[in-house]
């Protein structure tokens, strides 16, 4: 097992900083946050006993990201 691989989160929020786009974590830590305007964004994550992290992004419409949070 590699050590730094990161854990996924079951039951994190997941939101974009200054709209309403919000979702939650699935038992494999993925999630889905339909319809994010293009350009940069910064990603929030709260998981349950876990401390808030940001992330900023790049937006391209239509396009999948992968976010990890250690």
């Amino acid at each position: 097992m590699d050590s730094t691989a990161v854990a996924p989160v079951a039951g994190a929020t997941v939101l974009v900083a200054g709209t309403t786009r919000e979702s939650i974590t699935d038992d494999s830590g993925r999630f889905v946050l339909p319809d994010v305007p293009p350009g940069r964004q910064v990603i929030r994550v709260k998981g349950p006993g876990y401390r808030l992290a940001e992330r900023v992004v790049e937006v391209t419409a239509g396009d999948t990201a992968r976010i990890e949070v250690a």
